[in-house]
């Protein structure tokens, strides 16, 4: 190209300039908008807004899996080993509430039997912790012993507890009972517990014994030494298919009144309507007093952990209706007013292959007529293909009356430690 002046180049050298200012400009303008990016990004604060925490060896193939209040996937993770795993999120996507699952899988060594369990918990607090604990006996086991008891006519129920938990409940076996004597052989033996053997007779009358055992020892008590209740208070159970009665105590008030734990005074477990026996002893800080009784489709229980309870009224069949079975949008109507409920699904399916297929799902949620569940990433459900989820039925609904909230009900269930005084009523409906 030839230039006919010398203004022209000098007027394309200046545009050319100016170009490449603009150009230089721009792109410094990018650079500093890239940099404020990074900074707003490294500027978003984030929490742990759940942890769970794995006290135990369970041998399963477990996960937990997080949901918003409105079923939305947040997060999941399997869990590996015992310790502590935490979950974290930006403060600006933080949900005001949050649903826990846990889902569990095992299987025999053939592969013919597969279990999937899952546990949900919904409306939930930011920053909730699972304290995943087992109900188990807490002591130290050393070895054993045995105890005769002489002159009893006969035996109905036998009850050998301590502070810790239940070491043996229910009627004696058959060889170990002859004539009048009862004997118990190899009762497991735990350091410094004291025991409480209460043993209900063939006319109906329970009497106790309290022992502090040593290890390897044999034991010969006459019954007419065991002692009678110091209060005994009369209930009346009405026409049933299954009832489950009985009472029991705590010695201390930071003592653990989770479900086992403590000495049990009296049991009663059958489906006989007509009057029993509440027994207490004296010179315990608190007492566990527990009536359940099933009648068709429905069952009532109250737990009262406190006072001594005197007296129970038995309540009519409240009305209930299921508007929607479904798992993910459960919804019901009574004339209950209810602080929490659960509920359970399930499916058990024999397969083509012969092979025993089991699902449940059990939700624990507040007491409002409907809950939302979200689903199960697609990772996991393709994970366990035998997991049935769309065909899950409705197996049973518990209301509950009387009960600690959804957030302490959580606290109290994972963990397994409750402390002071608690009442539970509760209304459980099947057959839908």
């Amino acid at each position: 190209m030839r230039f006919k002046s010398p203004f022209s180049l000098v007027l394309l050298m200046f545009l050319f300039l100016s170009c490449s200012e603009e150009n230089d400009m721009l792109n410094v303008d990018v650079e500093e908008q890239e940099q404020v990016n990074d900074n707003s990004d490294a500027s978003v604060e984030e929490i742990t807004y759940f942890t769970y925490q794995n006290f135990q060896n369970q041998g399963l193939e477990n996960w937990i899996i997080i949901h918003d209040e409105n079923g939305n996937l947040i997060d999941y993770k399997q869990i590996i080993d015992v310790g502590s795993m935490d979950f974290t999120i930006g403060v600006d996507v933080l949900s005001e509430k949050l649903s826990a699952t846990k889902l569990s899988f095992s299987a025999d060594e053939a592969g013919n039997n597969l279990y999937h369990s899952l546990l949900t918990y919904t409306d939930l607090e930011i920053g909730s912790v699972w304290e995943d604990r087992s109900n188990s006996f807490e002591g130290n086991l050393i070895g054993g012993f045995n105890l005769q008891v002489e002159n009893i006519s006969g035996v109905e129920n036998i009850l050998i507890t301590t502070p810790s938990g239940i070491l043996r409940t229910g009627n004696p076996n058959a060889n170990e009972f002859s004539g009048n004597t009862l004997q118990l052989m190899d009762i497991p033996f735990y350091q410094e517990q004291e025991y409480l053997i209460s043993i209900r007779d063939s006319n109906g009358l329970t009497k106790y014994l309290l022992l502090s055992p040593e290890n390897d020892f044999d034991y010969s008590y006459d019954y007419d030494s065991f002692q009678e209740f110091d209060d005994s208070y009369k209930l009346e159970l009405p026409p049933n298919n299954f009832n489950l009665i009985f009472t029991g105590g705590f010695k201390t008030n930071d003592a653990n009144t989770y479900w086992n734990y403590g000495h049990r005074f009296t049991e009663y477990i059958g489906n006989e309507a007509g009057e029993f026996n509440l027994g207490y002893i004296n010179g315990y800080e608190r007492y566990r007093s527990y009536v359940s009784i099933t009648r068709e489709d429905f069952t009532y229980t109250l737990q009262v952990i406190g006072d001594k309870v005197q007296d129970v009224a038995i309540p009519d069949r409240p009305l209930f209706t299921v508007e929607n079975s479904n798992i993910y949008d459960f919804e019901f109507s009574s004339d209950l007013n209810a602080i929490t409920k659960n509920t359970r699904h399930e499916s058990i399916i024999i397969d083509e292959q012969s092979r025993y297929l089991s699902t449940t799902w059990l939700v624990y949620s507040t007491g409002k007529s409907s809950q939302k569940i979200g689903r199960l990433p697609d990772e996991i459900i393709e994970k366990y293909p035998d997991m049935v989820l769309d065909t899950l039925e409705l197996k049973e609904v518990s209301l509950f009356t009387k009960s600690y909230g959804q957030q302490q009900l959580f606290e109290d269930e994972t963990s397994k430690r409750r402390t002071g005084n608690y009442i539970s009523e509760s209304y459980v409906f099947r057959g839908f």
